[in-house]
């Protein structure tokens, strides 16, 4: 699983833009921009002390017409279905989602953002 670090300011955009109960509940997502690319955010993990989390996960997210990958884009309850037939891995990558006026395509592979601490350079140059 890649590893993307980044600012506290992004971070936190991240964690307020967590889409995974309404992608569940209906089939909508918020996306985030970082690097030119669009991501949506799928999860997290606590950092043990009840106070932040230490990663983010989410997927890269593209617009259905540009998508290019091999499965073809099912809402959430088909994609799971073929997931719980072993049509699919178990996680994100080719469900069909909106975003606004949007239908976009989840791919893979997951990705886990990190906050960089204070201090430390965020790009080698």
């Amino acid at each position: 699983m890649e590893t993307i670090y980044v600012s506290e300011p992004k971070f936190r955009e991240m964690d307020r833009k967590y889409s995974g109960y309404s992608i569940m509940e209906k089939g909508i997502c918020q996306t985030v921009i970082l690097n030119n690319r669009e991501y949506v955010i799928t999860g997290a993990m606590g950092g043990g002390k009840g106070k932040d989390w230490q990663c983010i996960w989410g997927y890269q997210i593209v617009n259905r017409s540009l998508y290019k990958g091999e499965l073809e884009p099912l809402l959430y309850s088909p994609h799971w279905q073929e997931v719980d037939e072993g049509k699919r891995k178990r996680e994100y990558s080719g469900m069909l989602v909106k975003a606004g006026n949007r239908e976009m395509v989840i791919t893979g592979p997951k990705l886990t953002f990190i906050k960089i601490e204070v201090g430390q350079q965020l790009t080698v140059f």
